[in-house]
């Protein structure tokens, strides 16, 4: 299930937004970014998307939000007269999600709006969810499928990062964290999902998750009359042991070091007991170590294979069968130039069905998004009004060039380029003018 259709007006400083999301020909999402100045609206979009998700996730599940129970629930986005735009009847968000031909449809209703009079063809494309009352503050969803929200939840990564997201770093004294891991053993509940949607800090279950993945790819061996040999089903274990390799290569990616990775040291060392060697040795003694930059990278990517293999171990096996809906507020947030221009394009490109819905403001992840998707492989939309542009047309990469024109290295740039073209050509006057102009 992929968002299709969103309609925003009158929220914040929206005024009137109206888009497809963008797909490939072969049905797979393009990521969208979306990007403008601060206080353009790019919170507000996202908001209304994470809202739609959770009140989806609650007709399954009892543990989306804090407070949760039968027949009482609060919502993860307030609703009211505080979303409006200033001096405006009403707010209204409509957004319509899809599956195969199936259509899950959700509203939030502000202010006074008879649905009735209400644009016709907009009311007509979420016919499902027209119905709200007149006068009151209103969300609705529809049809409330409780079997398909379970399954789509269950077997898929939503997740929501947002820009408070926080990695605390080794070096701070933690008397309450534990870096003693355990293997978990976790209880399944009926209505439990146990997969929360809004996401600010993830190391700690990735790191009991990891060790899980250690466990299930380890080879047990035997010592039969003095020969060894190796338990069970070899091929179940090295088919395993991709879901290893997988998390790997992002650890690789973050840590732009291809002979990174995992190893868990054994209970009795004073090490952490989950480290990341390199070229074999070990490098960095626990998960914990990593800058704050390349955890908060390291634990958005690992969480959404995480996600999808709680569901379905096979799809940790390959990632390319990943779904899901991932959103991520300021994604280039404690992020330096070579990990937003390089790294973060090719970490999105490893999960090709899921959609991405990000915001940004760095003109470097935009150009690294273009290198590596190509100009028609993802939609940049800027906010308030919505329109879809170009990289280069992104306000920020014009206001970042003209900073960097007026610095002195781009003017000793400028002047070595220059230099070798700059010695005297005296032309003449005669029968070859006309030869020499057209060369000219």
């Amino acid at each position: 299930m992929y968002l299709t259709e969103y309609l925003l007006e009158n929220a914040g400083p929206i005024a009137n937004l109206d888009i497809s999301l963008p797909f490939n020909e072969d049905g797979k999402p393009q990521p969208l970014v979306l990007v403008g100045v601060n206080g353009s609206g790019k919170s507000i979009f996202i908001s209304y998307i994470v809202d739609a998700l959770t009140e989806f996730a609650k007709t399954a599940y009892q543990d989306i939000l804090v407070g949760q129970q039968p027949m009482y629930s609060p919502y993860f986005k307030i609703t009211g007269g505080i979303n409006q735009k200033v001096y405006s009847e009403y707010s209204i968000g409509l957004l319509e999600f899809s599956k195969n031909d199936k259509k899950y449809c959700y509203v939030d209703k502000s202010g006074n709006l008879d649905p009735n009079t209400y644009n016709q063809n907009r009311r007509e494309r979420f016919q499902s969810v027209a119905s709200w009352t007149i006068d009151q503050n209103q969300k609705l969803i529809a049809p409330e499928d409780k079997k398909a929200f379970e399954d789509f939840f269950r077997t898929n990564a939503i997740c929501y990062f947002p820009p408070s997201r926080k990695e605390l770093p080794h070096w701070l004294n933690r008397h309450s964290l534990s870096d003693e891991l355990k293997f978990l053993i976790e209880p399944k509940f009926t209505e439990r999902l146990g997969k929360p949607i809004f996401i600010d800090s993830s190391v700690q279950e990735n790191k009991i998750w990891l060790l899980d993945v250690f466990l299930d790819c380890m080879m047990e061996i035997e010592n039969v009359e003095g020969n060894l040999s190796v338990k069970g089903n070899i091929n179940e274990k090295v088919l395993l042991n991709k879901s290893r390799q997988n998390v790997e290569i992002i650890l690789k990616q973050v840590l732009q070091d291809n002979s990174a990775k995992f190893a868990v040291n054994y209970r009795s060392t004073n090490q952490f007991r989950l480290c990341i060697t390199k070229n074999n040795l070990i490098a960095i003694p626990s998960l914990d170590a990593l800058s704050s930059g390349q955890s908060i990278l390291f634990n958005m990517f690992a969480t959404i294979i995480r996600y999808a293999d709680k569901g379905d171990i096979h799809k940790s096996i390959n990632l390319t069968e990943i779904e899901g809906i991932v959103i991520i507020d300021e994604i280039d947030v404690h992020l330096h130039t070579e990990l937003q221009y390089k790294v973060l394009p090719k970490l999105l490109k490893l999960f090709p069905r899921v959609q991405f819905i990000i915001t940004s403001h760095s003109p470097l992840f935009l150009l690294g998004m273009e290198e590596e998707y190509g100009e028609q492989g993802l939609k940049i939309l800027e906010m308030p009004k919505g329109d879809f542009i170009s990289t280069e047309r992104f306000s920020e990469f014009k206001h970042s060039f003209t900073y960097y024109k007026q610095t002195k290295a781009y003017e000793d740039e400028l002047i070595k380029t220059i230099k070798p073209y700059t010695r005297p050509i005296l032309i003449t006057e005669g029968k070859t003018d006309a030869q020499i102009i057209r060369v000219a």
